[in-house]
């Protein structure tokens, strides 16, 4: 059911013209450091590090919309990192392999 869900979505956004591509990805989570993203942002919910993708790309993860503002800083291919406010969330979420779909 969720893949019929991924297919339906990518191919709803694809007729709107706004999808690049779909791919699975590692996805973790991080939270607050002390310091200010790639973009020169202060960390945000809805904020995820990519060194694959430009920053400011949206991308689709769990029917949610992020944005590209930060980076791994170690030439990561195939990853994501998405903001959380807490550490207790971070380890909550893990790692888990992910549709992630580029808008």
């Amino acid at each position: 059911m969720k893949r019929l869900l991924l297919v339906l979505a990518i191919s709803i956004l694809a007729l709107l013209g706004s999808v690049a591509h779909a791919q699975v990805m590692e996805v973790s989570a991080y939270t607050h450091t002390g310091g200010v993203m790639a973009n020169g942002e202060y960390p945000y919910v809805g904020a995820v590090a990519s060194d694959d993708l430009p920053l400011g790309t949206h991308v689709l993860i769990n029917g949610r919309e992020y944005v590209v503002a930060d980076r791994f800083g170690g030439g990561y291919s195939g990853t994501i990192d998405i903001f959380v406010d807490t550490y207790e969330e971070a380890i909550e979420f893990g790692r888990q392999w992910l549709d992630v779909i580029v808008l």
